[in-house]
């Protein structure tokens, strides 16, 4: 995890958590609402042998321009989200 880690935007945390047995890693971002970085981008890799499958902002799926392989860009406006990338096996 890092938290409230000073950047030229403000302040900005990243907790992720690997479950396992469920092969998904969730990720919590914040960053300031009120003065966002242009962009946000998150490099969702799994271990190997596994692939993204799928990627959920906020319980939503993520856009189809929001993925690029295994980059995931997010809404800066919105100063937190809750990233859960689903992993399958190669093969």
């Amino acid at each position: 995890a890092i938290s409230q880690a000073p950047t030229r935007w403000g302040r900005c945390s990243l907790h992720l958590q690997w479950h396992r047995h469920s092969s998904q890693l969730s990720i919590q971002a914040e960053w300031p609402a009120d003065a966002p970085p242009p962009a946000i981008r998150l490099s969702l890799r799994g271990p190997e042998g596994l692939r993204l499958a799928t990627v959920s902002i906020d319980g939503q799926p993520a856009a189809d321009g929001d993925l690029n392989a295994d980059e995931l860009t997010l809404p800066p406006l919105a100063g937190r989200a809750l990233v859960v990338a689903r992993f399958t096996h190669d093969g």
